[in-house]
């Protein structure tokens, strides 16, 4: 951390950082694609659209707009947020965009399906303001945090070769003659799959919006959890102030993986068009 800081000047580092392969700038040495903020560019009006509301009230109300590439990349372009706001007073300036831009799902987060004291759920509510369906999220905590640092990683998986060694003919050959042509075809085909670089990382932010940096400083700020289990650490994100963005993207995150043929079929129709 205090190398990233003082000899990169990237003194958002930190010891007990979550997300340490989050890059908000690029850092000498490291690959072109080691970097999650980008120039913002017009989305084309097919790329299937995802919107996250993690509700507050006195908290902070947090909701991001996700747009997913037929390359199964999640670009977030737009992040509302409000403090202290009713329902009825946020929700038309949500309800514009989605009139506008028609997204696919529309999830909000878990705790939204309590009712408050009052006879309908958050959830309930928030549905009747936008006059649209809206999803409960995905519950599963450390399954969110897992999905973003896959998301974030611009590290090459190492080679298969580097794990099962290099193609032996001779290798081969003993199990065509020893072994079951099923056997022998299965060795084969570990050799046989293109060596192709991954497309990564698979998640961006847009740089167009002081509201996006929020979601961005958000990410940078997790660390972890220091309560226990069964006398174990619990691998998750230790709550903070601030933290409603990075719940909003965990829930952009499970929708988004849905959605990610919609938008490769997408572009094949296009193409054959």
């Amino acid at each position: 951390a205090v190398k990233q800081a003082k000899l990169y000047g990237s003194w958002d580092a930190y010891l007990g950082q979550v997300f340490e392969e989050f890059r908000d700038k690029h850092i000498p040495g490291e690959p072109d694609n080691a970097c999650h903020v980008v120039k913002p560019f017009n989305i084309p009006t097919w790329w299937p659209k995802i919107v996250s509301i993690d509700w507050g009230f006195k908290a902070k109300c947090s909701i991001g707009w996700g747009a997913i590439s037929p390359t199964k990349k999640l670009y977030i372009y737009r992040h509302q947020y409000w403090t202290g706001k009713k329902i009825e007073e946020w929700a038309p300036e949500v309800k514009f965009w989605i009139e506008k831009e028609k997204p696919a799902e529309i999830v909000i987060c878990h705790s939204a399906e309590q009712h408050r004291g009052d006879p309908h759920t958050i959830h309930e509510q928030v549905s009747e303001a936008l006059e649209t369906g809206v999803s409960l999220g995905v519950k599963n905590r450390l399954a969110g945090k897992t999905l973003l640092h896959e998301y974030l990683r611009w590290e090459q998986r190492p080679r298969l070769e580097t794990v099962i060694g290099e193609f032996d003919p001779e290798v081969a050959a003993w199990i065509y003659r020893n072994k079951t042509k099923i056997e022998y075809d299965l060795y084969c085909s570990m050799y046989n799959k293109p060596d192709e670089s991954e497309d990564i990382p698979r998640i961006f932010f847009f740089d167009n919006d002081p509201a996006i940096e929020l979601i961005c400083n958000s990410i940078k700020s997790c660390s972890y959890a220091k309560t226990q289990k069964d006398g174990k650490a619990i691998e998750d994100v230790a709550e903070f102030d601030g933290d409603d963005e990075y719940d909003m993207v965990r829930g952009l995150l499970h929708a988004a993986d849905s959605f990610f043929d919609m938008a490769t079929d997408s572009s094949i129709k296009l193409e054959q068009a």
